[in-house]
């Protein structure tokens, strides 16, 4: 009864009265009707929405009832509800979720108000249209008029469109089994589940890409007719099985290639689409494989920054795109050679570069993405990361060659050349000195050959690394250490010189600094300082 008055109910309140009659009376139990709530109570008096989305993204209509916070209402003016408000129209142009297709987002403005739809859905034949009231006051029984966000629609039919394509494309490639398991439709961003024992190939990959953009380019009418379920399977409509239909159905049709029973909201020509791209593919279920793709702006960005990244990657590899990934795989193999050399002070292997091509052939755009994908796989990072961890890998090398030269100019350094520059301090060999080329391996290395060589000994080993970066390394014998003598304090008095600071263990420590013009001066200071706690 106040469902068809328009009028709110207490619910609150009423379940409170009834629990104090129950105690009254002996815990009888009692219901009315709309007891499961609102909107079943909205149902038993409104019986459907008329949809009127096919055709238009705007339309005027009569607001029926209010729900805020699960009651209904015959106004509402309290603006950002933290709850939502679900609001229910006579007509609507809004898509309530259904299908896999997501509902549509919007607002509804009426005399003095503003209601922000954030979500639509549907429950039977309601259509649920779920925002916040922006602005105004709103009651039941006005005049509306219910906009549909366009741009995010259009991208929504792109994306349906295309997954009925993707379709017929992994029918025609993989076989009739290849059937539709589940999707989701978003704004220009599908998801397609379907029937498949096992990892669709690169080779398939490019054929179902090649298909689809064909269709596009074919610019085939897209078409939508309401007609018997008998009608339907005669003319060859795809029905997945299991799906219960209504009767009559709605049949969408692309050209003479595509028939499905369908719901959703299409376009009016394959071309529309715009562009296409899948961005991936993977098993959910055991037979069940998923591919997600891209339509209209956002695959055709992803396809540019596919073919940037690919282009990039060359330039910087200094190679053709069909040379890119073994040429990452040898430059892994020099960074790893390189870093093997510096911590054990070797020499490292001849490098031998592929040779360079200046050549770029011209590439189909999954032919691009292959590339970028097998680059990934080398270095293990998600696909658009690969040219930053391939500049990223070319600096390492190159900072290790110098390293690795400036050590070579030097001479090599042992632990006994460091000790005949060592100070004897009563019984302990004190050692303050620079290792051009140095690292924290080759330093930690040669402390320790030292400590073997004198039971008690100090040592600090520096080495400046760039023109931004030194690094210090030190270490104690346990006898000094036992005398309260310690590494990190060491390191900790001295890194602040060259900008930096560290600690570490009683017998070894490590500290960075940033300023290797000031290492002299910090050698001389680390040498004062041991002296002091030693002497």
């Amino acid at each position: 009864m106040a469902a068809e008055d328009n009028l709110a109910f207490d619910w609150e309140g009423f379940r409170q009265a009834m629990e104090e009659h129950g105690e009254a009376s002996g815990k009888l139990a009692h219901t009315v009707m709309g007891d499961k709530g609102p909107i079943d109570a909205i149902k038993k008096v409104f019986h459907e929405c008329e949809f009127l989305g096919y055709e238009t993204t705007e339309a005027e209509a009569e607001l029926k009832f209010i729900i805020a916070q699960d009651h209904l209402c015959d106004h509402l003016q309290e603006v950002g509800y933290d709850q939502s408000v679900i609001l229910v129209l006579d007509r609507t142009p809004f898509y309530g979720e259904s299908g896999g297709q997501i509902g549509d987002t919007g607002e509804i403005i009426g005399d003095g108000f503003r209601f922000q739809v954030m979500d639509t859905q549907r429950d039977g034949q309601l259509v649920l249209h779920i925002g916040h009231l922006a602005e105004g006051e709103i009651a039941t029984g006005g005049k509306v008029i219910a906009r549909v966000d366009k741009s995010r629609r259009a991208g929504i039919r792109r994306a349906h469109s295309a997954t009925h394509i993707l379709h017929h494309a992994l029918q025609e490639t993989l076989g009739t089994h290849a059937q539709q398991q589940g999707s989701k439709v978003d704004n220009d961003e599908l998801r397609f589940d379907f029937t498949n024992m096992s990892p669709v190939s690169t080779e398939q990959l490019e054929a179902i890409q090649t298909i689809v953009d064909q269709h596009i380019t074919a610019a085939w009418p897209v078409t939508a007719k309401i007609l018997p379920l008998a009608d339907g399977r005669k003319q060859g409509a795809m029905m997945l099985f299991g799906e219960k239909y209504p009767d009559p159905v709605r049949m969408v049709a692309m050209g003479q290639f595509s028939k499905e029973l369908c719901g959703g909201t299409h376009l009016d020509n394959t071309e529309e689409v715009e562009a296409f791209d899948i961005s991936s593919e993977e098993s959910v279920a055991a037979g069940t494989r998923r591919i997600v793709a891209l339509t209209g702006m956002k695959a055709k960005d992803n396809i540019q920054r596919t073919r940037d990244a690919v282009v990039g990657l060359c330039q910087s590899m200094n190679v053709s795109a069909a040379q890119l990934g073994e040429a990452v795989k040898r430059q892994q193999d020099r960074l790893r050679d390189l870093k093997k050399c510096l911590s054990s002070g070797g020499t490292p292997k001849d490098f031998q570069p592929l040779p360079a091509s200046a050549e770029q052939e011209e590439l189909s755009h999954a032919q691009r993405k292959a590339i970028l994908q097998e680059v990934a796989r080398v270095l293990n990072v998600p696909l658009f990361d690969a040219p930053q961890r391939v500049a990223a890998m070319l600096t390492d090398c190159q900072n290790m060659e110098e390293e690795i030269a400036k050590r070579k100019e030097a001479g090599p350094v042992s632990a006994d050349d460091l000790i005949a520059q060592g100070e004897q301090i009563g019984d302990a060999m004190v050692i303050v000195a620079e290792i051009p080329g140095g690292n924290p391996n080759l330093m930690r290395q040669l402390i320790d050959q030292i400590r073997k060589k004198h039971d008690s000994s100090a040592v600090m080993l520096a080495a400046s690394q760039g023109e931004d970066k030194v690094l210090l390394v030190a270490g104690v014998s346990n006898d000094l250490v036992d005398r309260g003598i310690r590494a990190g304090d060491w390191v900790k008095h001295t890194a602040p010189i060259v900008g930096g600071g560290g600690g570490g263990r009683p017998d070894m420590a490590q500290a960075g600094g940033k300023d290797p013009s000031k290492l002299p001066e910090a050698i001389e200071a680390a040498k004062a300082k041991i002296r002091e706690l030693i002497g």
